[in-house]
C-alpha cells in the first residue's frame, strides 16, 4: 500500500510538472508596440521676398512661431568686420493652414542687398526648428536682359568679359551672373543698384588689372578706364575674385538675384556627341550637370536631345573673335541666335557685328 501511494504521488507530481510546463509555454498578453509621436522638426521648403516689405517662408507642415522671435540682419562684407545691422520686423502671419509664414517689415529694404532672416518655429508635436536664411532686398524693377557677347578666349589685352543687352530698362540691383548655374558654378557676380535704360549695353569685366581707373559706372558711363572699357556701354569690374570663362565649352546664366528666377542663359561648345562617351560629349561631369539644369528648366532649347551640337558653336573663337548674338538681339534660346564674328570683331559696349567668322578650312573647300 505504501508503494502504491508513493507510485500515485510520483504520477501526480509528473502530471503537475507537465501541466506547469504546458502553462508556461502559453504566451502572455503583450501590449501593442510603442508608437512614437512625430519627432521630425519642421523643414523650410522655399523662401523669398514676395514684395518690398514681405518675406514669405514655406514649411512642410503646420508651424507656429516660438517666442515670436524673428531677427533680420544685413549681411556685411568680411572686410567690414561687423556683426551686421539688426532690423526689427513687424507682424508675422501664418496662412495656408499654418504652413506659410509671412514676415512683414516696417519699411522696404535696400534693393539687391543681402540680408539674413532667422527665427524658431515649432510643429503641433512640439518639435522646434531654428532657421537662418539668406535673402536679397526686393527689386521691383528688374530689367529684361540678354547675354549678348562673350570673350571666352581672353588675352592680356582683351581679358575675359560678359556683355549684357537691356531689352527693357530697370534696376540691376541684385541681378546675378553665374559662370555655370546656381547649383553648379565656378564664379558669380551680383550687380549693385544701378538704373539702366532700354537699349543699353552692360559689360562685366572678369579679369581687371586692379587699377584706380576701373570704376563701376553706376551713374556716368564714361568715367571708367582699363582694358576694353567702353565709351558707350556701362562697365563693371569683378572686384573680389577674378572670373574665368571656359574657353570653348561652358555655360553662363543670369538670375534676378542669387535665389531668384532665370533671366537668360547660353550654352556654348566646340565639341560633338562623339567627343566622349561618359558625358554625352560635353567633356566633364560638371559641364553636363550645368547643361542638364539649363535644358530641363527650359532656359535653352535642345529639341533633339541634350548634345553639344545644339549649343552655340564656339570653334574658332579668340580674344577678338568673340561669340555674339545677332545685332537684332534675336532670342529663341537656341544656337541659332549666336555666331562668331571675324578677327577684331569684338564690340563690347556697343552693337554686335553681323559679320561671321568662316574657318580657313571651310573657305578652301569652297
Amino acid at each position: 500500500m505504501k508503494l502504491k501511494v508513493t507510485h500515485n504521488l510520483a504520477v501526480f507530481l509528473i502530471v503537475c510538472s507537465i501541466s506547469v510546463s504546458v502553462i508556461s509555454c502559453i504566451p502572455s498578453v503583450i501590449p501593442p508596440p510603442f508608437k512614437p509621436e512625430d519627432i521630425t522638426p519642421p523643414v523650410v521648403v522655399s523662401w523669398a521676398m514676395s514684395d518690398e516689405t514681405t518675406i514669405t517662408i514655406q514649411f512642410n507642415e503646420l508651424v507656429s512661431i516660438q517666442d515670436h522671435a524673428i531677427t533680420i540682419k544685413q549681411e556685411l562684407q568680411p572686410s567690414q568686420n561687423q556683426s551686421g545691422t539688426v532690423i526689427l520686423c513687424g507682424d508675422t502671419i501664418l496662412d495656408n493652414n499654418g504652413t506659410t509664414l509671412h514676415i512683414q517689415l516696417p519699411a522696404p529694404l535696400e534693393a539687391g542687398k543681402q540680408y539674413n532672416v532667422s527665427g524658431t518655429v515649432k510643429d503641433a508635436s512640439g518639435n522646434s526648428s531654428l532657421f537662418v536664411l539668406p535673402f536679397w532686398g526686393y527689386n521691383p524693377d528688374i530689367p529684361k536682359l540678354l547675354i549678348s557677347e562673350l570673350v571666352t578666349q581672353g588675352s592680356s589685352t582683351h581679358p575675359d568679359a560678359i556683355e549684357l543687352f537691356a531689352v527693357t530698362g530697370g534696376n540691376l540691383a541684385g541681378i546675378t551672373v553665374y559662370i555655370g548655374t546656381p547649383s553648379q558654378y565656378s564664379y558669380k557676380y551680383s550687380f549693385p543698384a544701378c538704373k539702366i535704360t532700354q537699349g543699353e549695353y552692360v559689360v562685366l569685366h572678369l579679369k581687371p588689372q586692379g587699377i584706380p581707373e576701373e570704376i563701376d559706372e553706376i551713374s556716368n558711363v564714361t568715367i571708367s578706364g582699363g582694358l576694353d572699357a567702353s565709351a558707350t556701354g556701362r562697365d563693371f569690374w569683378s572686384k573680389n575674385t577674378d572670373g574665368s570663362l571656359p574657353g570653348t565649352n561652358g555655360t553662363v546664366t543670369i538670375f534676378s538675384n542669387p535665389l531668384g528666377y532665370c533671366i537668360d542663359a547660353v550654352i556654348y561648345s566646340d565639341r560633338t556627341s562623339a567627343s566622349d562617351s561618359n558625358y554625352r560629349g560635353f567633356g566633364t561631369a560638371n559641364m553636363l550637370i550645368q547643361v542638364q539644369d539649363i535644358v530641363t528648366n527650359n532656359w535653352w532649347s535642345m529639341p533633339d536631345g541634350i548634345k553639344p551640337e545644339a549649343a552655340a558653336c564656339s570653334a574658332g573663337t579668340t580674344s577678338t573673335r568673340t561669340l555674339c548674338r545677332w545685332s537684332n538681339q534675336s532670342d529663341t534660346n537656341t544656337n541659332q541666335d549666336w555666331h562668331i564674328v571675324p578677327t577684331k570683331g569684338i564690340s563690347l559696349g556697343g552693337p554686335n557685328s553681323d559679320e561671321t567668322y568662316v574657318p580657313l578650312s571651310v573657305t578652301k573647300k569652297k
